[in-house]
C-alpha cells in the first residue's frame, strides 16, 4: 500500500508541474499567429519595426526541431534520469514564451528551436516516468488523470487570453508585453515544481543497461521498423495533425473571420478554453470507464474520438470561410458563423483529442513498458512531423483543403490502431489460457 500511495502522489506532483509549465506552452502557440500579425501590420497600431516573423513558420520550426530531437532523447533520458531532462527541457519552453517580450524574427525562430529540443526531453521524460510509476492495472487510470490534469493547463492559460483580448482587435505592445510576461512566470513555476519530484526507488534498484547516443538511435529506428509501431505511427502523425489544428489552425481562423464582430479575438481565447475543458472532461470520464475500457479493449474509445472528430470537421466545413487561415477576411461561409457553434466544435474536438491521446498513452506505457523512453520518443517523433506539417500545410492550403487531409488521416488512424489493439487483445488471451491450463496441471499433479 505504501508503494502504491507514493507512485500516486509523485504522479500527481508531477501532473501538477505540467499544468504550470505547458499552460505557457499551449497558449503562445495557440496565440502566437494573431500576436505576431498585429506585430508585423505596418498599418496598425501593434507595429513593431523591421519585424516580420510568423506564427505559423516559428511552430512549424518548433515541431520540426523536435521531430528530430526525439532520436537522441531516449539516451539523455536513460543517461541523467526523466526528472533532470524534463526539468532542463522546461528550459526552452520558457525561452519560447519569453521571446514575446522582444520581438526579432532570428530571436524568434531560435527560441522555437530550443522548445523543440526542449520539447523532446520534457516529453520523453513524461513517458518513461508515467512508465515507471504505473503497473498493468493502473496504467490506464494514471495516463486519463495525467490528462486531465494536463489539460487544465490550456484552461488557466487560456482564461487569461479571454480576458486580454476581449474587444481586442490589435494587440499592441503593452497587451503583447503583459501575456509575455504571465506565460514566462507560468512557464517558470512549473520548472520549479519538476524540482520536487520524488526519486523512484522501485526503478533505481533495477540494473539499467548502458548506452551511447548511436546505439540509442538505432534502438529507435529498430522499434520504429517492427509492425506495429509503424500501424500506430498512424495515430501519432493523426494527432500531429488535428493538434496543430486545434492548438493553433482554429484559433486563427476564428481570430481572422470578421463575420464573428469585434469579439472575434476574445472567442478565440474562449475556444481554445473550451478545447482544454473537453479534453479534461474526456480525460476525468475515461478515468472513471477504466473498469469497462480493460474489460472491452480500447479499441470503442479511439473509435469514438474519431466520430467526434468527424462531427467538429463538419461544422468547422459549414461555419468558418475558406480562407480564414491565411489572415483577416470579410468571406462567407456556408452558414453564418456563431460564437456557440464554434465553441461546440472546440469542446468535440478536445473530448476527440482525450480520447485518442490517453489511449496511445496507455497502449504504449502497457505493451512496450520495458523499451518505454523509446517507444515515448518514437511518439513524439512521428506526432511532431504531423504537427510540423499541420502548420506548414496551413501556410499553403485553405481551410476545406486542411479538414479533407484530417479527415483521411483520421481514416488511418482509427484502422492502425484498431489492428494493434485486437491483436494486443488475442495476445493477452492466449496469456490467460496458457496460465489456467499451468494451474490446473499443478493442481492435478498436488
Amino acid at each position: 500500500m505504501t508503494d502504491q500511495f507514493s507512485r500516486r502522489k509523485t504522479i500527481n506532483v508531477f501532473a501538477l508541474g505540467f499544468i504550470f509549465m505547458l499552460s505557457a506552452s499551449r497558449v503562445t502557440i495557440s496565440i502566437l499567429k494573431t500576436v505576431l500579425s498585429s506585430a508585423s501590420d505596418q498599418t496598425g497600431t501593434g507595429y513593431v519595426e523591421g519585424f516580420a516573423g510568423d506564427g505559423f513558420v516559428a511552430n512549424a520550426i518548433l515541431y520540426a526541431t523536435f521531430a528530430f530531437s526525439n532520436f537522441l532523447a531516449p539516451w539523455i533520458v536513460n543517461t541523467i534520469g526523466p526528472r533532470y531532462a524534463m526539468l532542463i527541457g522546461g528550459l526552452g519552453y520558457t525561452a519560447y514564451s519569453a521571446q514575446m517580450l522582444y520581438l526579432e524574427d532570428w530571436l524568434l525562430y531560435t527560441c522555437a528551436m530550443l522548445n523543440g529540443v526542449g520539447a523532446a526531453l520534457l516529453w520523453t521524460g513524461q513517458g518513461n516516468f508515467l512508465a515507471i510509476n504505473s503497473d498493468p492495472k493502473t496504467v490506464g487510470r494514471n495516463a486519463s488523470i495525467f490528462w486531465a490534469l494536463y489539460q487544465m493547463s490550456g484552461v488557466t492559460g487560456n482564461i487569461a487570453v479571454y480576458l486580454l483580448f476581449q474587444g481586442v482587435q490589435v494587440i499592441e505592445k503593452d497587451t503583447r508585453i503583459s501575456t509575455g510576461a504571465a506565460l514566462t512566470a507560468m512557464c517558470f513555476t512549473g520548472q520549479v515544481l519538476t524540482l520536487f519530484l520524488r526519486p523512484t526507488p522501485w526503478e533505481n534498484e533495477k540494473e539499467k543497461k548502458k548506452t551511447n547516443p548511436i546505439q540509442s538511435f538505432m534502438s529507435c529506428l529498430r522499434l520504429l521498423s517492427t509492425p506495429d509501431i509503424m500501424k500506430l505511427s498512424l495515430s501519432f502523425l493523426y494527432s500531429g495533425f488535428e493538434t496543430s489544428f486545434w492548438a493553433g489552425v482554429l484559433p486563427s481562423c476564428i481570430g481572422f473571420t470578421q463575420n464573428l464582430g469585434i469579439g472575434r479575438k476574445g472567442i478565440m481565447g474562449l475556444c481554445s478554453i473550451m478545447v482544454s475543458i473537453g479534453s479534461m472532461t474526456g480525460g476525468l470520464v475515461l478515468a472513471a470507464l477504466k473498469g469497462g475500457i480493460n474489460r472491452r479493449g480500447r479499441d470503442p474509445v479511439i473509435l469514438t474520438g474519431y466520430v467526434l472528430h468527424t462531427l467538429a470537421y463538419f461544422l468547422c466545413f459549414l461555419f468558418l470561410p475558406h480562407l480564414s487561415p491565411f489572415g483577416e477576411t470579410h468571406s462567407d461561409s456556408y452558414v453564418t458563423p456563431r460564437m456557440e457553434v464554434l465553441l461546440l466544435v472546440a469542446t468535440l474536438m478536445g473530448m476527440g483529442d482525450a480520447c485518442l491521446n490517453t489511449q496511445i498513452i496507455s497502449i504504449l506505457s502497457g505493451a512496450y513498458k520495458d523499451r518505454s523512453s523509446e517507444a515515448f520518443a518514437l511518439m513524439k517523433l512521428v506526432q511532431s512531423i504531423g504537427v510540423s506539417g499541420g502548420f506548414v500545410m496551413s501556410t499553403n492550403l485553405g481551410l476545406y483543403w486542411q479538414l479533407l487531409v484530417l479527415k483521411i488521416s483520421a481514416v488511418l488512424s482509427t484502422i492502425g490502431f484498431s489492428l494493434v489493439e485486437w491483436k494486443i487483445k488475442e495476445r493477452n488471451k492466449e496469456t490467460e489460457k496458457t496460465l489456467e491450463l499451468q494451474t490446473l496441471k499443478s493442481e492435478n499433479i498436488q
